[in-house]
């Protein structure tokens, strides 16, 4: 059939009747996000190298988190204890790298495929205090659905005084872009809702042409 040859999922409808998809529908299309779905987030522990929750933020005692296709603000303030300042300093100094990734789609456990998003900090070290830039931008692209790619970056603004104690306020823009590009991802694109709908209205299109 035309539909076929166009290599578009097989639907098995009667004109006047409704249309019902068949059970060859990809595991990989069966899990997309819908627009502001909270994303799978992790970050490696530096010390540990263990996967996990990421910083949790003063502002609401939950880890740093981002929603699908939702362009914004960002704010997210983290205690400096020990072990943070320690890490701070190795990432100022290029020492360390503090990976994250995101998870493509909203698969569950092991069916979920990531996508790495460096965190990356900018500063200068001092020998008993630290200099960081705490301005932070996300960017993420992704479409019908899906993360194509993600990336958390520092931009020069102003230098926060940090010491063992102190409270880094990172803060930033978060832009969502269509895929490849650098064009917007439109919030009118509902993600998973889009790409589980599109099959039936080919199949009601073809159904009224054929009338």
């Amino acid at each position: 059939t035309m539909a076929a040859r166009a290599g578009l999922p097989l639907l098995v409808f009667a004109c006047g009747g409704a249309a019902v998809p068949t059970e060859r529908a990809t595991a990989s299309s069966a899990s997309p996000y819908s627009f502001g779905d909270a994303l799978y987030f992790e970050c490696r522990n530096v010390s540990t190298g263990e996967w996990g929750p990421p910083p949790v933020c003063m502002e609401r005692e939950e880890p740093l988190s981002f929603e699908y296709g939702v362009d914004g603000f960002f704010s997210c303030s983290l205690l400096i204890d020990a072990q943070l300042y320690a890490i701070i300093r190795r990432l100022v100094a290029l020492e360390a790298h503090w990976m994250c990734r995101v998870g493509m789609s909203s698969a569950p456990g092991r069916q979920r495929a990531y996508l790495p998003v460096p965190f990356t900090l900018w500063g200068v070290l001092d020998k008993e205090h630290v200099h960081v830039s705490n301005r932070m931008n996300a960017a993420f692209h992704g479409d019908s659905g899906r993360v194509s790619a993600a990336a958390l970056y520092p931009v020069r603004d102003k230098f926060q005084f940090l010491r063992e104690g102190s409270v880094l306020n990172l803060h930033g823009n978060v832009h969502w872009m269509k895929h490849s590009s650098y064009a917007s991802l439109a919030s009118g694109d509902q993600g998973g809702n889009t790409a589980r709908l599109w099959p039936l209205a080919l199949a009601w299109s073809l159904c009224t042409a054929a009338m």
